[in-house]
């Protein structure tokens, strides 16, 4: 994947949050991911990763994990990785995610909210 089509994206969830960039530098080896959402609203990511050494990881909450639903995507690492994002952000507030979808080598998961 060239630089060109990675993009950093905003949390969403709460007004507090809402605008704060985040990026994942160095923690490229997904293992799980953690959604929390409710009827057409994202509140919140996190990630599971496997880091240099082989331990597992989480991610720091992008939102806040309340919400009516939460669902783990449960990776097949090392043979499954993301390889896109697809989602829908809300017309008059744009942090507010409406729709989320995890692409993998292998499957779709989602659309979530």
């Amino acid at each position: 994947m060239n630089s060109s089509s990675i993009i950093k994206v905003e949390a969403a969830g709460t007004r507090s949050i809402a605008g704060k960039s985040w990026d994942e530098k160095g923690h490229s080896k997904i293992k799980e991911i953690y959604i929390s959402y409710e009827d057409n609203m994202i509140n919140s990511l996190q990630f599971q990763y496997v880091d240099e050494n082989g331990s597992l990881n989480l991610s720091e909450l992008h939102g806040k994990s309340t919400g009516q639903r939460f669902n783990i995507i449960e990776l097949n690492y090392p043979t499954e990785y993301i390889t896109g994002v697809s989602g829908w952000r809300h017309d008059s507030n744009p942090s507010r995610i409406i729709s989320l979808s995890i692409i993998t080598n292998k499957a779709t998961y989602g659309p979530f909210a």
